[in-house]
């Protein structure tokens, strides 16, 4: 939704609303990285190796469905019609930090990617969101050594996932002034 305003006579604000609020799953809406670590701990024993524990970002951002299958099963997770689109990155070219999953989340939702809010934990989502167009808030995860210069990239930073809101979300807009 767009609303322009003008008071002034050869100024012209346009307000984009923000019509969709994007959320990433995986360490942000579920705490999955316990989960993670625990299945490839037990994948590597079936192998009779021992997985690595000293370098949990090597394994970050690397998924498939069937390792969001498993982390639905295990935690037991309703997800149904609780969101009106799911994307994958196993859908798509190209995974985080390229924007692809954001657009193709907007395109599904039929809105414009600049009147879209993304909420993601990790610095390669937040240059994704970025590059997308889109508002960006973080929840960075402090366990990973989070990239500040990422993070200062964000419109709004959180400590944690509860204090996001819908007024958070209403004082986010996007404001253009164009002169005539």
């Amino acid at each position: 939704m767009v609303l322009l305003i003008s008071r002034h006579p050869g100024i012209i604000v346009v307000i984009h609303l923000i019509s969709a609020v994007i959320f990433d799953l995986d360490g942000l809406l579920v705490d999955s990285e316990p989960c993670w670590e625990q299945v490839r701990q037990q994948m590597a024993a079936e192998f009779g190796l021992t997985w690595p524990q000293d370098d949990p970002r090597a394994v970050m951002n690397v998924s498939t469905s069937t390792w969001a299958d498993y982390m639905i099963e295990q935690l037991r997770l309703d997800l149904s019609g609780r969101f009106l689109v799911v994307v994958s990155t196993d859908d798509l070219p190209r995974g985080k930090p390229a924007p692809d999953v954001y657009l193709e989340a907007a395109r599904r939702l039929n809105v414009n990617p600049e009147t879209c809010v993304w909420v993601e934990d990790s610095s390669s989502g937040i240059l994704a969101g970025k590059a997308a167009g889109m508002k960006v808030i973080v929840v960075p995860d402090m366990r990973f050594d989070p990239n500040y210069e990422a993070i200062r990239k964000a419109e709004v930073v959180l400590g944690f996932l509860e204090e996001f809101s819908l007024e958070l979300i209403e004082n986010i807009k996007r404001i253009y002034f164009s002169f005539v």
